[in-house]
């Protein structure tokens, strides 16, 4: 296995080095000195972070030719979507990173550092599931993805990583955009169990299409705006051609108030509607203060409304008739003081409201309502030491006080040791939490989903999990390769699974959410990447 894999890089390398071209190896050099901020909530160079982290750029995006951003994270190593497609308002509810699902809450998404909901216009499954396709790719300037437990800094959800896409900035000149694209496909049969299935529109095309604009300017050296319109239309690839449609509009405003002070609003809103099935609005409202009190010192207030109203369903609908609202209320502080030039102290706190008010309509005609405000007050510390030019130790901690579970503490520890130029070592250990779904802990009732009940366990207890991750890459050919191979492992106690009670509800099989004691994912990675010139 060990010639088999050494036979396949060399003939990949080979051919990467046989298709380059000058422009790529320019957009190698700028990627790597491309700024990235979420693995530490500090800048760093993408070649000097100490945690493992990908960045997706703008200008890698539009190579691709992907449609969404399940289809630009098919390339990540670690990142599995490789049961979905690239068609939008399908279901993206079974990816996961490092095997543990995003859809379950073991990934944290964010979109310009802030939490996301919402299922169908995403891809997640259920009113409390959470998607990877948040928005249009003609929005995002990049996507950050941070590997292993993150819960040191962000806290609940993020066990597994951190997935955090950037929109795009507003621009230093006026800047006009617009843009469409049109397509189709064709369903094929399927053969399941000797059993051919075929499409209900056998033979014929499903449509798919996008349409975008944009204008942004910097009115003066100290204010600037940019606002973008997306229209999304899509068939499904499911055996019945279901129509999806999603509007979206963002609005940005940034202003430099003066030398030591800039600021930023702004709003998104979404509409999402999947015919006969589902209907989505949502809004949110950021507004933002940096502070540089000297050139070794910033303070970031911070803030933001989320709120995500849906329909899913309808009465009598096999699933459940589902109608409601899910929404993040969230204010934020951060100090990040430059003590030295080999040390960075950044310290934090955050103050979050999760508000649910919703009822699910059983087919029987049983109500499950959902009324629940759960409140979590977080405070946060990390300090980056230079010990040489060569090692980098980072160590911090959260503190969360959950409402419901109580208080949580969960430190990490990190380091990165440069051999040379071209060979990096990265290594993590932390901790992490995460608190039950919202189906998983307060439903007052039974819900039918399929051929089944489930039911609710308010006596569950959180998942801890203790994750450990290292990496070590290196440059080949004068930078033309890169070579990844990395090891991890999560080990999570008390996840929570559903187990049949034995006992039936409304005729069918009854099951419940019930903690395991424990549970590991210990796989390896191994990743080759090519910039050919």
């Amino acid at each position: 296995m060990k010639q088999i894999i050494i036979a396949l890089v060399s003939v990949l390398l080979v051919a990467g080095l046989a298709l380059a071209d000058r422009q790529e190896q320019e957009d190698t050099v700028w990627n790597l000195q491309e700024i990235v901020i979420t693995a530490t909530r500090t800048p760093h160079l993408l070649n000097d972070v100490p945690v493992e982290t990908v960045v997706i750029t703008k200008a890698e995006i539009e190579k691709m030719n992907a449609r969404n951003v399940v289809d630009v994270l098919k390339n990540v190593a670690g990142v599995n979507v490789s049961v979905h497609d690239d068609v939008f308002g399908t279901y993206t509810w079974r990816a996961n990173m490092r095997g543990l699902s995003f859809n379950n809450g073991y990934g944290l998404i964010l979109i310009d550092g802030q939490r996301v909901m919402g299922s169908g216009q995403s891809g997640g499954m259920g009113e409390y599931g959470i998607g990877l396709n948040q928005i249009s790719l003609d929005m995002v300037e990049k996507i950050e993805v941070v590997k292993g437990p993150s819960s040191a800094l962000y806290g609940s959800d993020a066990i597994t990583g951190v997935i955090n896409i950037f929109t795009k900035k507003t621009p230093e000149k006026a800047t006009a955009n617009t843009g469409a694209t049109y397509g189709w496909y064709k369903i094929k049969e399927k053969v399941r169990d000797g059993a051919v299935a075929k499409p209900s529109d056998d033979g014929q095309s499903r449509n798919i299409s996008q349409t975008y604009v944009s204008f942004g300017d910097k009115v003066s050296d100290r204010f600037g705006y940019f606002v973008h319109y997306n229209y999304e239309s899509a068939e499904d690839t499911g055996r019945s051609p279901i129509k999806s449609d999603r509007h979206f509009f963002m609005g940005k405003i940034n202003a430099d108030v003066s030398r030591k002070m800039d600021f930023f609003l702004k709003t998104e809103l979404s509409k999402y509607e999947k015919t006969d099935n589902r209907e989505e609005d949502s809004y949110r409202v950021s507004v933002g203060v940096d502070f540089y009190p000297s050139d070794k010192r910033l303070f970031s207030l911070k803030g933001y409304k989320y709120v995500w109203d849906f329909t899913h369903g309808y009465p009598g609908y096999s699933y459940g008739y589902k109608h409601g609202d899910i929404g993040y209320t969230q204010a934020e502080v951060q100090y990040t003081w430059y003590t030295t030039d080999w040390n960075t102290i950044t310290a934090g706190g955050e103050i979050q409201k999760q508000s649910m008010d919703y009822a699910i309509e059983n087919p029987d005609g049983s109500i499950v309502n959902v009324e629940k405000d759960v409140d979590t007050i977080s405070l946060y510390m990390q300090d980056e030491i230079g010990l040489s030019e060569s090692l980098t130790l980072i160590g911090g901690a959260r503190y969360d006080h959950h409402s419901y579970f109580g208080s949580e503490v969960n430190p990490k520890i990190s380091l990165m040791y440069r051999f040379s130029g071209d060979t990096i070592f990265r290594a993590s250990a932390g901790r992490a939490f995460k608190s039950p779904t919202i189906r998983e802990l307060y439903y007052d009732a039974p819900y039918k989903h399929g051929g089944f009940y489930y039911m609710s366990n308010p006596d569950l207890k959180p998942e801890k999990a203790i994750g450990y991750s290292a990496s070590i890459e290196r440059w080949l050919f004068n930078r033309r390769a890169l070579l990844n191979i990395g090891y991890f492992r999560n080990d999570v106690k008390d996840m929570v699974t559903r187990e049949d009670t034995g006992d039936t509800y409304n005729g069918l099989p009854l099951k419940e959410y019930k903690n395991v004691d424990n549970a590991s994912y210990i796989p390896h990675n191994k990743r080759c990447k090519f910039w050919n010139y």
